[in-house]
């Protein structure tokens, strides 16, 4: 009859660590004479079943809160309206190359999504469809990847992160490819080190291969294939000409496909605008001094994307992982993990990639939480049986802050801004004859002008509105109608920071110039982050 702590192989596998030496000896051997049995770790929660019912948990909780962000259905945002917006206007063909108000996405991205559109139309639920998929799919993904490289409770640790990250969740109801390629990263990751029996050679061949098509749909995936080849290959040169010829062949078939993509699709997509935009990515060689100050200040910023609160237990968990991998002999794995985030800021270094806790950096979401959990796995090692017990308060803790979060955005779900209604709201009520104005928030210090082409969100609901629309323009004089309707967007944010019953704060100035030389006559406002104003002259 199986003992009641028995952990079962199918959590813990063969190439897997066991958190201890006595779940080895559990695993391993033949039950020892009842009498020589060591002590048990104290609770339940050393259980293989709590382990397995804690990630079906996990999981359906990452599920649910991402459902819900889908299924409130918010209106198109900005950079995603723009996405909607070149899908509907491009050919498949058009779409590998520039893209229309300076949007970067992988041909295989924007592919799937035309033929989405094809079939069922641009409505919200169609066209985050293919976001929402590839979240759903990187839960089970990352499930397997955590419970092949780490024992069981670390796994669950690792796993809790994954799922309830509030940036992963918000980006599985988005139509920007961000959600996806976490999960691309995590596939590769699983394909390169997520079967330890296999050589090195085998798994490098593996991992190139799948690279080669995957970077089509996920552009962060040379940067993952980057850092998990330069560990593999180095394993490959240790074992003679044949494993390097094979690394070789590997590095080569993966470097065609991205030469290829980058002539075709990547070199057009790279404008001043987005370099302007994520200046603060990049560091400032201009005074050469401040660079290490950079890098440290921006990697602890990534170390906080997740949880605001946990970045320095991450940095101290990843100094345990070091030692994890030293002492176990996993420096494979490990440093494949942590090369994939070094070669993230050498690529941020030479103005390639930005790096920073925004979204562009989702996909190092899967190597940093491994990284974590083997931190985790180290400290229960290092922990007495007795205080075993207390390594769950940092697991409990991080589900606490995600599901207090996911929770949160079941009650609100997220609004970016919400133009939907006002759209509405003119097309009942605008007279022929009158104009319509589309503006919203200044993003930072890019847009110096009252109004430029960055803010079309509507002409996702209102295709073809009837002349006159002004959406470029340097001045109001511009206007030579006596009535205008203003649709505007704002951060439901900033509306919660004015007072009850005025104008959303970051929309004020804008009003100020239109009522300087109107009267408003009308308007509708939505709290999530859409208005509309009439004016006349």
């Amino acid at each position: 009859m199986r003992p009641p702590h028995h952990l079962d192989a199918s959590f813990i596998t063969a190439d897997s660590s066991p958190m201890d030496s006595t779940h080895a000896a559990v695993t391993e051997k033949p039950a020892p004479h009842c009498s020589q049995l060591p002590p048990a770790s104290p609770g339940f929660l050393n259980d293989a079943r709590f382990v397995k019912i804690a990630a079906v948990v996990l999981i359906c909780l990452g599920a649910i809160f991402r459902l819900r962000q889908y299924l409130a259905c918010t209106s198109f945002w900005g950079d995603e309206a723009f996405v909607v917006m070149n899908v509907r206007l491009h050919s498949p063909v058009q779409l590998l190359g520039k893209l229309n108000w300076d949007q970067a996405a992988p041909p295989l991205f924007l592919w799937t999504l035309k033929a989405i559109s094809t079939v069922f139309g641009q409505g919200e639920y169609a066209m985050r469809s293919v976001s929402l998929t590839c979240s759903l799919l990187g839960l089970f993904v990352f499930a397997i990847l955590s419970r092949r490289l780490l024992p069981g409770p670390a796994a669950v640790f690792s796993l809790c992160l994954f799922c309830l990250s509030r940036r992963l969740v918000e980006y599985a109801a988005e139509v920007k490819q961000y959600g996806g390629d976490a999960t691309v990263a995590a596939l590769l990751l699983l394909v390169a080190l997520g079967r330890a029996n296999l050589p090195a050679p085998r798994r490098l061949m593996h991992a190139a291969i799948f690279a080669a098509i995957a970077v089509w749909f996920s552009h962060p995936v040379s940067i993952v294939f980057g850092g998990v080849s330069a560990v593999l290959t180095i394993s490959c040169l240790r074992m003679g000409r044949r494993a390097t010829l094979i690394a070789l062949a590997s590095n080569a078939l993966f470097t065609a496909s991205f030469v290829a993509l980058y002539l075709v699709s990547i070199r057009w997509q790279h404008t001043d605008y987005l370099f302007k935009y994520w200046r603060s990515a990049f560091p400032d060689w201009h005074n050469p001094l401040h660079v290490p100050g950079w890098i440290g200040h921006k990697l602890f910023e990534f170390l906080q994307t997740p949880y605001r609160w946990a970045g320095w237990v991450f940095v101290i968990l990843i100094l345990f992982a070091t030692v994890r991998a030293i002492r176990r002999r996993e420096v494979e794995r490990w440093a494949a993990c942590a090369a994939t985030i070094a070669l993230a800021i050498i690529a941020a270094c030479a103005r390639q990639y930005p790096f920073n806790g925004e979204r562009l950096t989702l996909f190092l979401m899967p190597p940093l939480f491994l990284l974590v959990g083997a931190g985790a796995a180290e400290v229960w090692n290092i922990l007495p049986r007795e205080w075993r017990i207390a390594w769950w308060a940092l697991p409990a803790a991080i589900f606490g802050t995600g599901f207090v979060q996911g929770i949160g955005r079941v009650v609100h779900p997220m609004y970016a801004s919400n133009i939907r209604p006002a759209v509405r709201y003119v097309q009942d009520h605008r007279q022929p004859g009158e104009a319509l104005l589309l503006t919203g928030e200044r993003i930072g210090d890019m847009i110096q002008r009252p109004f430029d082409d960055r803010h079309q969100e509507a002409l996702c609901y209102w295709p073809d509105p009837p002349a006159p629309l002004y959406t470029d323009m340097a001045s109001l004089d511009e206007v030579r109608e006596r009535r205008f309707w203003v649709l505007m967007t704002f951060d439901p944010g900033e509306r919660k920071k004015s007072a009850a019953g005025t104008d959303p704060k970051a929309l004020q100035s804008f009003l100020r110039d239109f009522r300087a030389i109107a009267t408003e006559k009308d308007r509708f406002l939505d709290e999530r982050g859409g208005a509309a104003y009439l004016f006349e002259r």
